[in-house]
This record gives C-alpha cells, sequence and structure tokens, in this order.
C-alpha cells in the first residue's frame, strides 16, 4: 500500500516560518557566555587592582617600621597583618590571598618585597569549570639612604613654657632624631641644623670667623652670638640667600641673656651641620624658652644654611652647605603664633609686656617673601607647621597654610597630635618609596 503525504503535511514541510529560532537560541546562548566571562574578567581586572594596592600600604607599613624601629622581624609582622586585616572583604577580593614579605640590604638602601597570592572566585565561570581564578601581585619598596641636609627651625618663645607644649615638642623632636639615625648612630650621610628662635637667633660664639668683628658693634661687651635685624631692615628675597655681608648690619651683640632677654640662651643656641644623634638630643632635652618671635629671623637663617654660596663661612663647614645637585634639602618650621618683635630698636631694652605692631608686621610681610623666594628657589623642600594655634585668631596660620615647597607640605598640629607630624615628616625625609 502505498503512502501518500496529505496536502496539509506538505503544506507544513514547506512552511519556512519561525526557521530563525534555532541560531537565534544559539546567539543567545553565546552572547550569554560572553557576558559571563566579561563579568567575571572585570572582577578580575577590578580585584587585581584591589590587591595591588592593598600589597602597596603593607609593603609601606612595613618600610615605615623599619624606617621608626630598625626591626626586620617587627616590620614585616606590621606589613603582614596590615594585609590580612584589611583582606576579609569579600566583595572585592582577596579573602582567600596571603602575602609574604621579605627585607634586606641592598647596598645603601633597604628593600622591602612582598608577593601577594590566591584565588579568585568567579560568578559564572564555572559553568566552565573554573569557579577559581589565581591571582598574584608583587610590590617592592625602598628605603633610601641619601645624602641630605635638614634644618629644623623651632619656636622657644614664651609662649611655648605653657600647658606642656615645650615638653611635647622636645618629646616630638627627639622622636624626629631617632627616626633620622637610627640605634642612635652617626651617618654622615645625614646633616642636621637645629635653629631655635625667640626674636632672634643665637649662634656658638665660635661658630664663625666673623664673630669676633662682631664686638665692634657694641664697645666694651664680648658678643653673644645673638643676631636679630634693625627695625627697618626689610628682607630682599633678590640677595637673601647669596649675600653675606648682609649678615653684618644684622649683628646686635650683647654678653647675655639677662640684659638681652630676646636672645635664646646658651643651652639653646644654633646647632650647626651635625650627624651625631647625641649631641641633637642633648640640645633638645635643654632647650629653654626666651622672648619674642622671629619666625621671619629663623626662615632666612634656614634658607642660608642649605645655601652652597655660603659653604666654608661657618667654621667646620668646608663641606656644608653641599651643592643642590649633590644633596637633598629640608626644612622643617615650628610655630606657635604671630611674628613679634619686643626689642625692634635692637637695644637690649624689651618690654615683655607688649610687642611693636609696626615691627611685627613688618616681620610677617619678611615671612611672607620668604616662603614665596624659596618655592621660587625649587631646590628646597618646606615643611611648616603650626602648633597649638587658633585658625580663627592667627594671622600666622594662613600664612603658613601657603608656606610650604616641594615634597613638603602643611600641618596643624595640637600639643598631642605634635609627635606623629613629626614621624610623617621623617618617614618623608627618609625616602620611602614604591618601586614595584
Amino acid at each position: 500500500m502505498n503512502w501518500k503525504p496529505s496536502g496539509k503535511f506538505i503544506e507544513f514541510l514547506r512552511n519556512k516560518n519561525g526557521s530563525l529560532a534555532a541560531p537565534f537560541a544559539l546567539t543567545i546562548c553565546l552572547l550569554m557566555l560572553f557576558i559571563a566571562v566579561a563579568i567575571d574578567f572585570s572582577r578580575l581586572v577590578s580585584a587585581r587592582k584591589y590587591a595591588q594596592n592593598l600589597t602597596d600600604h603593607a609593603v609601606l607599613t612595613a618600610a615605615t617600621t623599619m624606617v621608626i624601629e630598625a626591626d626586620k622581624t617587627l616590620s614585616k609582622a606590621r606589613g603582614e597583618n596590615h594585609f590580612n586585616s584589611v583582606k576579609a572583604d569579600k566583595t572585592i577580593c582577596c579573602a582567600e590571598m596571603d602575602t609574604e614579605i621579605s627585607i634586606k640590604k641592598s647596598g645603601t638602601e633597604w628593600v622591602i618585597q612582598a608577593v601577594s597570592s590566591g584565588n579568585i572566585q568567579t560568578t559564572f565561570a564555572g559553568i566552565l569549570g573554573k569557579s577559581e581564578l589565581p591571582l598574584t601581585v608583587e610590590s617592592e619598596s625602598r628605603i633610601g639612604v641619601p645624602e641630605i641636609e635638614v634644618i629644623l627651625a623651632l619656636d622657644v618663645s614664651a609662649s611655648m613654657q605653657f600647658y606642656g607644649k615645650m615638653t611635647a615638642m622636645t618629646n616630638s623632636y627627639n622622636e624626629f632624631i631617632s627616626i633620622l639615625f637610627p640605634d642612635n648612630v652617626i651617618d654622615t650621610r645625614k646633616s642636621v641644623t637645629v635653629i631655635p628662635y625667640g626674636e632672634s637667633v643665637r649662634f656658638g660664639q665660635l661658630s664663625a670667623d666673623w664673630t669676633p668683628e662682631a664686638a665692634s658693634y657694641e664697645a666694651g661687651r664680648s658678643f653673644s652670638g645673638c643676631i636679630k635685624p634693625q627695625s627697618d631692615d626689610n628682607i630682599n628675597s633678590n640677595n637673601l640667600a647669596t649675600a653675606q655681608a648682609e649678615v653684618f648690619k644684622e649683628l646686635i651683640s650683647f654678653s647675655s641673656r639677662r640684659g638681652y632677654p630676646t636672645c635664646p640662651d646658651q643651652d639653646t643656641e644654633v646647632v650647626l651641620f651635625n650627624s651625631n644623634p647625641a649631641t641633637l638630643t642633648s640640645l633638645g632635652n635643654n632647650m629653654d624658652f626666651t622672648y619674642g618671635t622671629g619666625t621671619d629671623i629663623a626662615l632666612s637663617w634656614a634658607w642660608r644654611l642649605l645655601t652652597p654660596e655660603w659653604r666654608g663661612f661657618f667654621n667646620n663647614s668646608a663641606i656644608f652647605p653641599r651643592p643642590y645637585s649633590s644633596s637633598t634639602k629640608f626644612i622643617v618650621l615650628l610655630t606657635d603664633g604671630n611674628a613679634k618683635r619686643m626689642d625692634p630698636n635692637g637695644d637690649g631694652v624689651a618690654d615683655y609686656t607688649k610687642d611693636d605692631p609696626e615691627a611685627a608686621e613688618l616681620a610677617m610681610n619678611n615671612f611672607i617673601v620668604l616662603c614665596n623666594a624659596i618655592k621660587l628657589n625649587g631646590n628646597i623642600n618646606l615643611y611648616s607647621i603650626g602648633y597649638d594655634m587658633d585658625p580663627d585668631d592667627n594671622e600666622m596660620h594662613d600664612a603658613l597654610r601657603n608656606c610650604h615647597a616641594g615634597t613638603g607640605k602643611f600641618y596643624d598640629a595640637g600639643i598631642n597630635g605634635l609627635t606623629p607630624v613629626f614621624e610623617d615628616i621623617a618617614v618623608d625625609i627618609s625616602d620611602i618609596r614604591i618601586s614595584h
């Protein structure tokens, strides 16, 4: 019996409606697979970026600890603990990652390396049998030991004797020195000059071969080493740093602090070009307050003492200041108030109860000129610290905000927050960096 298809069956076979359904379904499947792979790839890229950032921070934590504590075991532990404390953010990555930190010496540098590795959970790749993807990132930090020159200009005006401010500054200063000179070891690659200042600064009697000449300015008196400006001494930023002759018109000599109350005493005189942490710490422990606030005078001398043209002008300074090309130079300036002039005439007769408004205004103008000139100089990294200041009632606070240069910055520090500021600056100066 021969079967013949009916007309309806033939019509069904000839019907082409829906012929794209199968290819379309296949295309949808491929598109969904592509989207799934793209989502997992994007997740991996985000995870790598986050893991790299976390590993960098772990390395910097280890490097900072190494600078402050000089302890490889402690530095390694703190870096790895930092990584572990943050990695639990499962929404991004790293919960199943671990990091290994190593610390070694290479020439004059400490090299801190970290390798972080683990698996990242996938969202859709499990369909293809890939429920996890491996991830490894590396980071490296180097603690350099460059040739550096640091000037610390520290306010020791009368207001520093209150509320424990002088004690807090001394402790912070000593911590700074301990970071710069680990294990209290002399390091001649690092030169530190400390300028404690009131209305004036005090150089040692034998600090320079020109100090005996100052005796002629005050007949019958020996030169105390105190230096302050005449009342009409406008600072000229064009020649301030290089014109050595300018110093002589600024010399006012008095035989004792008792006769010259705006001059720091003998235990609070300038320490020049020193690489001995014991000497520097001794100064910090013996600093005493004086009267007036010659912030402009301190900053002007900080600049001079970093300027290569002044090399050899001070005794025992055949090397310093070094050329800009061979040394990285820093100024750290701290003050707790507005510039003040209590003895604008320079005659040793000061009224502690008041300052001279016109002379104080000149001092502030000088300070602003200096800050701008150091920025334009481009060879000095300037950090400024406003210490226990009321920003709403202090003209100097506003000036300090704009008084920084190079890698330097402005810090607003209270009494209890000063040590972290000095630590932060010391770490900056110690040249910690990510080198990958």
